[in-house]
């Protein structure tokens, strides 16, 4: 069930990337759309994991104080986890900021009236 659901983020990513390169509205809040969704996601996962890390860390009694080989791994691996977490969200809500900016809207607003006029 997973693959088909991929596939079609996938697809619609694809889709809205050549939306946006042609400058196509619908494209940008596709995009917009995706981002904060994105965001979301990446602060649920966030969450997810540190409440997983607990857990583990009550299993097998290792101490976040970096005690042994496994507790050193779960402090590295937490701290890089949460740096690529911000990374992609700080990432994420840039994308989403641009495209909500009143100059990104006008210009992708000029591009449809001279797409039209050239129509005509």
């Amino acid at each position: 069930m997973i693959v088909p659901i991929m596939f079609l983020l996938m697809m619609t990513t694809l889709a809205s990337s050549i939306g946006l390169y042609m400058r196509r509205e619908w494209a940008r809040m596709v995009f917009w759309v995706k981002g904060t969704l994105l965001t979301f996601w990446t602060l649920g996962g966030l969450v997810l994991y540190y409440y997983m890390f607990v857990d583990i860390n009550e299993e097998f009694d290792t101490g976040l104080s970096g005690e042994g080989i496994f507790g050193l791994f779960l402090n590295a691996s937490m701290a890089f986890s949460t740096i690529l977490a911000v990374v992609i969200l700080a990432f994420t809500v840039w994308i989403v900021k641009f495209l909500s900016s009143d100059a990104v809207g006008d210009e992708f607003k000029a591009h449809k009236a001279q797409r039209e006029r050239s129509l005509e």
